[in-house]
């Protein structure tokens, strides 16, 4: 913003995805990209093109990814420099995942679940004590009661 006023007020403009913008901004990004020297400009097409890998065919993730590196280097662009040596630091991990399409999504929520019921009981005697707990909270059980 401190190089061109016309970023101003444009944060969340950014931080959608295309499909998603309203008609006001979808033109307002329209007059943006014809300012492509802009490196905010420059950073949301690397990131449309990193986002459209993840739907890639598993034989493609590794040299696309490759190539959009290539490409992020070649911008100079600092912020997306630093994401490209995490990515190259974790590169195994990461292609994995792209390829697979797994994540730890599942077994996060399951240790949501596991913690909540640990928060509920506030402690328990014993290990078996506490898998009954996280059973029994999480079976989604219907009780029908007798009057």
């Amino acid at each position: 913003m401190k190089d061109n006023d016309k970023l101003i007020n444009t944060k969340y403009l950014w931080l959608k995805n295309e499909e998603n913008l309203t008609g006001k901004q979808q033109n307002q990004m329209k007059e943006l990209y014809y300012e492509m020297s802009i490196d905010t400009v420059k950073s949301y097409h690397q990131k449309q093109f990193l986002d459209n890998i993840w739907e890639a065919s598993s034989g493609k993730v590794e040299s696309l990814l490759q190539f959009w590196m290539t490409e992020v280097e070649q911008s100079e662009i600092k912020e997306m420099l630093r994401f490209v040596k995490s990515l190259k630091k974790n590169w195994d991990g990461i292609v994995n995942a792209m390829k697979t399409k797994i994540t730890n999504a599942v077994s996060e929520g399951i240790n949501s679940t596991i913690q909540l019921s640990k928060f509920r009981v506030r402690g328990f005697r014993n290990l078996n004590n506490f898998i009954s707990c996280i059973y029994f909270m999480n079976a989604n059980l219907k009780y029908c009661f007798h009057n």
